[in-house]
């Protein structure tokens, strides 16, 4: 390789379009990510949907109280060749940039 020749890490992936919105008590309640790019997720916590697109229990997602009582509508669109492992991953960047969330990941030991 020459000089100067690095990986440089790749941006995080990102919809095409999203629109975060609250929800309504008469929502529909629903989570999809589906074929062909698009996520339509309705009247879901931010702590579920954070469990989910970071594939862990809901009860090891600790934040403000509101995260798991305030729900949400999110509905985006990617490319629609995107598999469900990049739509988790665009649902993580939206989250991160809309709700300036960081994430801390530790490890601890739990009963069972």
């Amino acid at each position: 390789m020459g000089q100067g020749a690095q990986d440089s890490p790749r941006p995080p992936l990102r919809f095409e379009v999203a629109d975060i919105q609250p929800a309504k008590a008469f929502d529909e309640i629903k989570a999809e990510f589906l074929p062909g790019g698009r996520v339509d997720v309705r009247n879901i916590s931010l702590k579920w949907i954070i469990a989910a697109v970071y594939k862990v229990p809901g009860s090891l997602v600790v934040g403000p109280n509101w995260l798991g009582s305030a729900n949400f509508n999110i509905v985006a669109k990617a490319a629609p060749t995107s598999t469900r492992d990049e739509l988790f991953e665009m649902t993580r960047t939206l989250l991160a940039e809309r709700f300036r969330m960081a994430i801390h990941k530790d490890t601890k030991v739990i009963p069972v």
